[in-house]
């Protein structure tokens, strides 16, 4: 009897799948750990919006990394996180581009969280 991703997964957690972009299938492999970054385009009073950027969620478990089924797309990820995070996964996975940073081994450091707009990059 083989065992499925339900068996990796411990009481009050929940896996999802997140797709990989090529270069984040290329360096994630089971057991990394990883900050989920979330892209998005933002304005607070005029309709000009402004690019900003965010971590989501820090220090978050590779369960398992998928190959693609098809030619099309380079494969996902399965993470391991708490109900409300897997939340704020869906909706970011619905409505803004999330990226993957992959962290060192044995970093589990987690920083407070900051939101970055386009224009601090030049100042």
């Amino acid at each position: 009897m083989t065992s499925g991703v339900s068996d990796k997964v411990p009481p009050g957690y929940r896996a999802i799948v997140m797709p990989l972009s090529c270069g984040e299938a290329e360096i994630i492999r089971p057991g990394d750990r990883v900050d989920v970054d979330v892209t998005f385009d933002h304005s607070e009073i005029s309709s000009i919006k402004e690019p900003r950027a965010a971590t989501l969620l820090q220090n978050v478990l590779a369960l398992e990394v998928q190959e693609p089924k098809t030619n099309q797309g380079c494969g996902a990820v399965v993470l391991l996180l708490n109900p409300v995070e897997s939340r704020f996964a869906f909706l970011a996975m619905d409505h803004k581009k999330l990226h993957l940073s992959l962290r060192s081994r044995g970093d589990a450091e987690v920083r407070p969280m900051e939101i970055i707009e386009f224009r601090k990059l030049f100042r």
